[in-house]
């Protein structure tokens, strides 16, 4: 019985304790919030005057928009304290000043709506036009564009491989069309290479300037030689790169030769036509209207006046077997002959 009753008194204080604490909890979170109030009054009162001494301080500044009328917007606020004490405060249309901004230097220009006209604020909420989003655009990818050029010229030396070996230098003194071995489709190339890739035999011009013994024939290929390398010139003109002679037709043998260039020679003339013929541009050349003189190949046959190679030494001079050599044949306008076809390989 005893130590029920001992029981019930604990229970009892505890429940007084609880009951307390809860109370002093209330006070104390009562008089917080009343204190939080009061300091924020305060200070918001204080703000505010110091914003009116500095106002009538400062220079009044006249508003950019003029009327026949003046209209003048007023705006009354009213600030309640627990104690009743009311604040009235009229402002017009002034420069936008900040009246927080030595106390908040984070606060931004455009929190200061009430000093703002209707007109700017209406455009403020406005969106962008068609026009302004356009060039936009057009900023930002130029700007892209800009740093992406920038930072790939800064990582160019890193993207840039090893430089290749430097090509053979190419002709000087004139403009050509077309330059290197003459080759012919039917003369130069083997009955089993029918895709034509690898010429055997390319025109080869001998020695001297006489119509006798200065002909041109199909020979194997010498490398590093100048007188088996030949220039289409804008003047149409077949130019061999050993000495500068041009290659000539002769009325009065069809075999062709070398000899000095001149301008105004037609018979050093020559069209390179579509079919890749090379066509005599004398138009006395041939006795018929109806046909053309083109360059061609003659059937084999053996030539005693020819005479050997430029630099020619030892064996190589000598001039054995059958040759095939350039010649200038009539050839029909319609018809293309395999031995007219030539070409600058």
């Amino acid at each position: 019985m005893k130590f029920q009753l001992n029981k019930n008194l604990l229970g009892l204080i505890l429940m007084i304790f609880f009951i307390c604490l809860i109370l002093l909890i209330i006070i104390r979170y009562k008089n917080f919030k009343d204190f939080k109030e009061d300091y924020i009054n305060e200070q918001f009162i204080n703000i505010t005057e110091d914003f009116k001494n500095k106002k009538k301080s400062s220079p009044k500044v006249s508003s950019p928009k003029k009327s026949s009328s003046k209209k003048s917007s007023s705006k009354t606020s009213t600030t309640t304290k627990p104690s009743t004490t009311t604040t009235t405060k009229t402002t017009t249309q002034s420069p936008r000043v900040s009246p927080v901004e030595n106390y908040n230097e984070s606060c931004d220009i455009k929190m200061d709506e009430w000093n703002k006209s209707p007109e700017e604020i209406e455009k403020q909420k406005q969106g962008l036009t068609k026009m302004q989003e356009c060039q936009i655009k057009n900023l930002i990818n130029n700007t892209v564009r800009s740093n992406v050029m920038e930072t790939l010229s800064a990582q160019n030396p890193l993207m840039t491989g090893p430089s290749g070996p430097a090509g053979p230098p190419g002709p000087a003194g004139t403009t050509l069309l077309a330059s290197g071995k003459l080759v012919n489709q039917l003369g130069s190339f083997a009955k089993k290479d029918s895709l034509y890739r690898n010429p055997l035999y390319v025109a080869t011009r001998t020695n001297g300037t006489n119509p006798m013994s200065s002909l041109i024939y199909m020979d194997e290929i010498v490398p590093f030689v100048s007188y088996q390398s030949w220039q289409y010139n804008q003047k149409n003109q077949i130019v061999n790169r050993y000495d500068g002679a041009c290659l000539t037709y002769s009325p009065n043998q069809d075999k062709l030769y070398m000899s000095e260039c001149d301008d105004n020679n037609t018979k050093q003339k020559w069209f390179w036509d579509k079919s890749n013929r090379l066509v005599l541009l004398d138009k006395g050349a041939s006795k018929n209207k109806k046909t053309l003189k083109c360059m061609s190949i003659s059937e084999p046959e053996v030539n005693s006046l020819v005479s050997s190679v430029p630099d020619c030494k030892g064996n190589s001079c000598k001039m054995i077997g059958q040759k095939r050599y350039l010649i200038a044949k009539d050839c029909d306008v319609n018809k293309i002959d395999s031995s007219t076809i030539f070409s600058f390989d």
